[in-house]
């Protein structure tokens, strides 16, 4: 039997057998992390204080260090005593790593620092393989590469094939040692199929995977390729669990045969009531882009009873010929299609599959709410939107709303839509009378939103000081192409009103070829009016206020006007409730408004 004696011979202090600490292989980022311990022993047959502990890198890291040493706040050796330091080992990144710990103390014999050193070394391991160059060897086809994705297109469905090589190359640090590569269908049916393998990849080698699509349909197919090596079994320390495995995606289209245009069909909102028949019409372009003539056979939905019917369902499609389709659509209850149009051939693609969606709903009550009160100035726009208070207005496509308000005072000038349920829409307006009318067109529906539209109104005097906003529930309609009733529309009425400068009530003078106007607000008035006059800058106006005799009750005023609108203010709380008249004159005219003052 054979022992081994190792004996330390030193003059200094503290001494340690281990000279060299060593983490040989140790994977990128670890689990768990590789640890171990660093033992000093005292020579001394006294207590030796440790003067500093310090690690010192060698190598430069990115980011953390690498090299950790768990030093302590306070070291002191017994008699002869024993020390030890834990040390961890973490690599960021691949490649060799040195530091250096050193344990100052006071050699008491020499009255000196002494330093006790150790170097520590790792090497970071990691095992990376990367797609390099992927090309189309063999076929027709389009490839890409994003990221990690392999992306084939352009490959005509049932009839051609396309054989991609994909370089694998080893950016790592350690030589590969494939044990298997398997595809793996996510979607579709097996397109992808394995058809040249690798064994082994050398660090900064290159080894090509073969592999063949071959679409059987006009469809998307996605697989993933899965490379495992031994990593797990070699002499590696801290390799994560998933480390010896490497998933590449790919993504594969098709080119069908045939052509359809658009690409799917989406009725959308369709809309149903008792007292409308709703027929809803799509139509698709079938075009033979095949190198030889196709029967279509038949044409049918993937789910019973739903109401489709298709026109023409057979027919003979030559090659680089072009057939439309009519989809006829009758709603045999609410909710939600979803599923394929499936188009049945006599060619190599039996079956070619198109999209088809419709959500049907019953058509609802909608009650309009125009907003209660809008006041300005006249010459003013104001807008009044058109509120969604129950009901939706989802799916129609058709309206017309009769606007009604008082012409003397106002005037539609325009409709905005933006952020509005007819934003889509195409919308004008055509004179009525009364008001005018609304016209509403939208092929794919209204929106889903709180407000219809918006009006624009523009204020002026008129016969009153205000006019109620309202559309006609009898001629208004909200519908679709099918039928232009379908929603039930009830209103709730919106005024515009002029604000309070412009009078409840004026009227009109005219003197030579001078013309101005008057009014006077509130009225009845309480301890003050206002009177409003709108007359050429620079006319003077007087005004006085007169009892039912004819007989001044206060005194006169007199107004400069400075603007094309002006006002002045006339005390009347020392009036007793009662009916007066207001004269206001200007260069030889005047005009007589009633005001009723009372309390």
């Amino acid at each position: 039997q054979t022992f081994v004696l190792r004996g330390l011979k030193t003059n200094k202090a503290l001494g340690s057998l281990q000279r060299r600490i060593r983490f040989d292989s140790v994977y990128v980022n670890p689990t768990p992390v590789p640890a171990t311990t660093y033992a000093v022993q005292s020579l001394l047959q006294r207590r030796l204080q440790i003067r500093s502990q310090r690690v010192r890198l060698r190598t430069s890291s990115l980011g953390f260090s690498e090299v950790f040493v768990d030093t302590m706040a306070a070291v002191e050796f017994a008699e002869r005593g024993r020390v030890e330091w834990p040390m961890r080992y973490l690599p960021q990144d691949m490649g060799a790593d040195t530091a250096e710990f050193v344990v100052s103390y006071v050699n008491s014999d020499i009255v000196a620092d002494t330093t006790l050193t150790t170097t520590i070394t790792g090497i970071g391991i990691r095992q990376s393989l990367e797609l390099g160059q992927v090309r189309v060897t063999d076929g027709t086809g389009d490839v890409s590469v994003i990221a990690d994705t392999i992306s084939v297109s352009n490959v005509l469905a049932a009839s051609e094939k396309a054989t991609i090589t994909v370089p694998l190359v080893n950016a790592g640090n350690i030589d590969i040692h494939v044990d298997s590569v398997r595809i793996i269908a996510e979607s579709g049916t097996v397109a992808f199929v394995l058809r040249e393998s690798i064994t082994n990849v050398g660090v900064g080698r290159t080894e090509t995977l073969k592999i063949e699509f071959a679409p059987d349909r006009k469809a998307i197919f996605q697989a993933r390729i899965e490379v495992f090596t031994d990593l797990a079994r070699r002499a590696v320390r801290g390799v994560p669990p998933m480390a010896a495995k490497h998933v590449f995606s790919m993504r594969g289209s098709s080119r069908s045969h045939f052509e359809v245009q658009p690409e799917s069909v989406d009725y959308g909102v369709v809309l149903i009531s008792r007292g409308c028949d709703v027929v809803e019409t799509e139509q698709f372009a079938i075009t033979n882009r095949g190198p030889v003539d196709v029967r279509i056979d038949s044409i049918h939905f993937n789910q019973p009873d739903v109401g489709l019917t298709f026109t023409p369902s057979t027919f003979l499609l030559p090659a680089g010929s072009t057939r439309t389709v009519q989809a006829a659509f009758v709603p045999q209850g609410r909710g939600r299609i979803t599923g394929d149009v499936l188009l049945y051939t006599s060619g190599r693609e039996r079956v070619r599959p198109l999209a088809l969606t419709a959500d049907v709903q019953n058509a609802s009550s909608l009650l309009l709410q125009l907003t209660e009160s809008v006041s300005a100035r006249p010459g003013s726009i104001v807008e009044m939107p058109v509120r969604v208070v129950s009901g939706s207005p989802v799916g129609a496509q058709t309206g017309t709303l009769s606007l009604e308000y008082d012409p003397s005072v106002t005037e539609l000038v325009g409709i905005r839509r933006e952020l509005t349920a007819c934003q889509n829409a195409v919308v004008t307006d055509v004179p009525s009378i009364g008001g005018r009318r609304i016209v509403i067109q939208d092929q794919q529906g209204l929106l889903d939103r709180d407000t219809l539209l918006i009006l624009q109104l523009r204020l002026f005097l008129g016969d009153s000081v205000a006019s109620v906003i309202t559309f006609n529930e009898d001629s208004s309609r909200l519908g679709t192409n099918a039928c232009d009733d379908l929603l039930s529309l009830f209103v709730s009425p919106g005024s515009v009103r002029i604000d309070s400068v412009c009078g409840l009530s004026y009227k009109t003078a005219v003197s030579g070829l001078k013309t101005f106007r008057a009014g006077i607000l509130p009225n009845p008035a309480g301890d003050a009016a206002t009177v409003a006059v709108m007359a050429k800058p620079g006319s003077i106006v007087t005004v006085d206020i007169l009892d039912a005799l004819g007989r001044p009750c206060a005194e006169p005023r007199q107004l400069v006007c400075s603007e094309p609108l002006s006002t002045i203010l006339i005390d009347v709380s020392a009036l007793p409730p009662a009916a007066y008249a207001v004269v206001v004159r200007m260069a030889g005219a005047f005009q007589t408004i009633p005001l009723v003052v009372r309390r």
